[in-house]
């Protein structure tokens, strides 16, 4: 019998399942400029950025398309394209980044992806460098060779380089032989470039 039992109506209640807290990446920073250097001197110097998480379950995945830039947890060396970080727990880890070495000359730019741990939204820093072309050093032709003038004593210097073409200035020192006292501007064309070394 259930004459001695009140009935209780549960219909009105909701029951709710508790999730755990959402999976985050985090990275110091969105992106790494200035990754240069001059061609033949590669690779560049190294710069960094910070990964970190909460609630994070299972590896982080660390990747470049391996092309232009390498990456490492160590700044002098193990430099690769990819780096798991197996069972991270979000603590903070420091990830290096470097132009590759042997790249022909011009800008590089490229992406760091940063994955997994069950986080919903990966992380990228972009990263970019530029190859230099090597300085440049002017080898002249003597003074004598390029201008006399009535064998009057002169003296010339490079005064501008605009991509392959090389401007000196002469200037006639015997003024008090009625020779020009002001600098005279020639292009000259017999001259050598050299990489400095």
């Amino acid at each position: 019998s259930t004459s001695n039992y009140s009935a209780i109506d549960y219909s009105g209640l909701t029951l709710y399942k508790l999730l755990p807290p959402a999976a985050v990446l985090s990275v110091s920073t969105e992106s790494l400029t200035g990754l240069n250097y001059t061609v033949g001197n590669g690779p560049s110097a190294a710069q960094s950025f910070v990964v970190s998480g909460e609630n994070l379950t299972g590896d982080v995945t660390v990747l470049t398309d391996g092309v232009k830039f390498e990456i490492s947890e160590n700044e002098t060396s193990g430099y690769t394209d990819e780096i798991t970080l197996t069972a991270y727990d979000g603590t903070d880890k420091t990830i290096w980044v470097r132009s590759q070495a042997d790249q022909s000359i011009g800008t590089k730019n490229e992406i760091v992806l940063i994955s997994g741990g069950g986080a919903t939204s990966d992380k990228e820093v972009a990263l970019s460098g530029v190859v230099n072309a090597p300085p440049v050093s002017i080898t002249s032709p003597s003074c004598g060779s390029v201008l006399n003038y009535r064998n009057a004593p002169i003296s010339c210097n490079a005064v501008s380089v605009e991509g392959h073409t090389v401007q000196y200035r002469f200037r006639i020192v015997r003024e008090g032989d009625g020779f020009a006292p002001a600098p005279i501007i020639r292009n000259v064309p017999n001259f050598t470039l050299l990489q400095a070394s």
